[in-house]
């Protein structure tokens, strides 16, 4: 591999994507009170963002090809800004629409930064390189786990969800 570089930007894209999907879950017991619906309806809000993130990928193979790899996760990032955006408003409708918008966003971070570090990858470090890119999901998730009830105790859920998308649109901006 040239640079180490490719694999940051490709492990922070999709640390930020996966945080941006989970934020929303973590703060569920909050906002569920805003929105009058149960906790547990967070579960509908996950199929919801991976249906979205379902037909994304289906596309994320020619808008690479297209666009590049990333300025399709610059876009797939700032999808997850406004979708986590639509999520601020306490309107059920809205926050569906921003599942969607997420799962939009979420779902060609896999295959651009795969196709990516592809190119830039040498091969007999292939299989090392995309395991620490892959462990961007599950570091999202610690992110979101860690970082947004820090977030909620100084501030409002819709704030905090404002705070997360503004982090999107700066990784996108960064990258």
């Amino acid at each position: 591999m040239s640079s180490w570089g490719p694999l940051f930007v490709t492990l922070l894209i999709q640390a930020m994507a996966s945080m941006a999907l989970l934020t929303l879950p973590v703060m569920a017991p909050v906002a569920a009170k805003d929105l009058a619906v149960s906790p547990t309806l967070v579960g509908l809000y996950i199929a919801i963002s991976y249906g979205g993130a379902l037909m994304s990928t289906l596309l994320a193979g020619a808008a690479v090809a297209r666009f590049g790899a990333i300025r399709v996760s610059q876009i797939s990032l700032l999808l997850c800004a406004l979708g986590l955006l639509l999520c601020a408003v306490p309107w059920l409708p809205a926050v569906c629409m921003g599942a969607v918008l997420i799962g939009w966003g979420y779902g060609p971070i896999t295959p651009a930064s795969s196709h990516l570090l592809a190119r830039t990858t040498a091969p007999h470090q292939m299989s090392l390189v995309f395991s620490i890119k892959q462990t961007g999901v599950p570091l999202g998730g610690m992110m979101a786990g860690a970082i947004v009830p820090l977030l909620l105790l100084s501030m409002n859920w819709h704030a905090s969800l404002l705070v997360v998308a503004a982090a999107c649109v700066l990784c996108a901006v960064l990258s």
